[in-house]
């Protein structure tokens, strides 16, 4: 719809929709989901698929929220738990996905939509964010200028998702234009 193309305002208002339902929030993480208890962990997180109880995860998160400023909604009781359950688990998705693992390709997918999420909340949420992702990938940055991928498609990818990160405070892309 931003480029021209029309879309049907009841189209974008149901996706909206159907990723704000996908946020698992104290009301939807009570009980057994899918063969697992859903844990306090899991709230403000967003799921792969809203029925059923499917996964949730740091990338599923940031792309949730993300995906809500792309239809237009900036504040919602869904960004604002994205965005907690983003920065309380950071430090457990970088182990898990960055450094010990070379830059795995949900490491750079993860990070490429929590730094739009962040970004589109502003302030000292993205300040901090930033701060600390900016340090995460200047530590992990080859010699010769590139960033690892070692599971995924290669170096391009870790080098041209970590370009992306790294120039969204300096809004070059006009997608990530305030």
């Amino acid at each position: 719809r931003n480029i021209g193309i029309r879309v049907p305002h009841s189209t974008v208002d149901r996706a909206a929709r159907y990723v704000v339902d996908s946020a698992i929030t104290d009301r939807s993480a009570r009980g057994f989901h899918a063969g697992r208890f859903t844990l306090g962990d899991d709230i403000g997180s967003f799921q792969y698929q809203r029925e059923g109880g499917s996964r949730s995860s740091f990338p599923l998160t940031a792309a949730g929220v993300t995906a809500l400023h792309g239809v237009g909604i900036y504040s919602d009781k869904a960004i604002n738990g994205g965005i907690t359950y983003l920065a309380l688990n950071y430090p457990r998705f970088n182990r898990r996905w960055g450094k010990q693992k070379n830059g795995h390709y949900f490491f750079w997918y993860g990070h490429y939509y929590a730094v739009q999420a962040f970004h589109m909340a502003g302030g000292t949420r993205f300040r901090g964010y930033l701060k600390r992702v900016e340090t995460t990938l200047l530590s992990l940055q080859f010699d010769d200028g590139s960033w690892p991928n070692e599971v995924g498609p290669g170096r391009a990818y870790g080098t041209a998702t970590a370009c992306l990160i790294l120039q969204i405070p300096m809004e070059y892309l006009p997608i990530f234009q305030r």
